[in-house]
C-alpha cells in the first residue's frame, strides 16, 4: 500500500536510506544497464557545458551529477537521503550536496542555468511544488529535463512492462535489496501525473517548449522544457 501524502517523504527518505547500499547495483540489474544512456540523454538534453550551473534534484547516489561534472558543469545536488548524499559524496567530490526536499530548494532564484532530475518526480510529496521551485530556481532561458519511469502505449509492450516492472523487479529486489521498497518503487507510478496535468504545470510555472520524448519504447520518458525569458510569479 503507497503511503498517505502526510507520510509519504518520511516513508520515501528512509526507504532510500535503507537501500541505498544496493542501489546502483539494482539500477543496473533492473534496466540491464539502458539507465547510463538515458541519463546521458538527460544530461544533453539540458544542453550543459563548463559555463552551467545544474542543480540536480532528487540526485540519489550522484549519477546524473556525475555525467555532469565529466562535462565541466558547476553541479549542486539535491536530495533528503542521507544514505544516498553519502553515495554522492563519494562519486562525485566537486559536488556541492544539499540534504534537503524539492519543494524548498535552498537556491536563490534565477542561480542555475539548467536543473535536471531522474527518476525522483514521483517520490515528492507535491510535484507542483516542486516545479514551482524548479522555475524559481532556473535564470531565464534556462533548460529543465527530467527523467522518469513511463508506461509504454503499445498494448504488447504495456503488457511486458507490468509484468516485469510489476511482478519480477519487486522479486529481485526482495531477494536482492529490500522486498518493500521495491513494491513501492513498482507502485509509485501512480503518483506520477498525467502527461496533460505535467504539461499543464510547467506552463503555468513559467516554462515553454515543452517536449516529452519517449524512451526504449516508452518505457521511460524524458520531460524537457525552457524558462520563459519573460518571468512571472511562480
Amino acid at each position: 500500500m503507497l503511503p498517505t501524502s502526510n507520510r509519504k517523504q518520511q516513508y520515501v527518505e528512509r526507504m532510500f536510506d535503507d537501500i541505498a547500499p544496493r542501489y546502483d547495483f539494482m539500477n543496473r540489474l533492473m534496466t540491464f544497464g539502458i539507465d547510463r544512456s538515458w541519463r546521458k540523454a538527460t544530461i544533453a538534453a539540458a544542453g550543459l557545458d563548463r559555463d552551467s550551473v545544474v542543480a540536480d534534484i532528487g540526485c540519489g547516489s550522484g549519477d546524473l551529477c556525475a555525467d555532469a561534472a565529466a562535462v565541466g558543469s558547476t553541479v549542486i545536488g539535491i536530495d533528503p537521503s542521507r544514505g544516498m548524499l553519502q553515495l554522492a559524496r563519494r562519486r562525485v567530490p566537486s559536488a556541492h550536496l544539499l540534504r534537503t526536499v524539492g519543494e524548498a530548494l535552498p537556491l536563490g532564484d534565477g542561480t542555475c542555468t539548467a536543473v535536471v532530475s531522474g527518476f525522483a518526480l514521483r517520490n515528492w510529496s507535491s510535484v507542483p511544488a516542486v516545479i514551482r521551485e524548479i522555475a524559481r530556481v532556473l535564470a531565464p532561458g534556462g533548460r529543465v529535463a527530467i527523467l522518469e519511469i513511463d508506461v509504454p502505449d503499445r498494448a504488447p509492450l504495456r503488457m511486458g512492462f507490468n509484468l516485469y516492472f510489476g511482478r519480477i523487479v519487486p522479486m529481485l529486489g526482495s531477494v536482492l535489496s529490500s522486498a518493500n521498497a521495491y513494491q513501492y518503487l513498482a507502485d509509485s507510478l501512480e503518483y506520477l501525473p498525467s502527461d496533460e496535468a505535467l504539461h499543464a504545470m510547467l506552463g503555468e510555472s513559467g516554462f515553454k517548449d515543452i517536449l516529452k520524448t519517449r524512451l526504449t519504447g516508452g518505457i521511460a520518458q524524458l520531460i524537457t522544457a525552457t524558462r520563459s525569458e519573460q518571468t512571472s510569479d511562480v
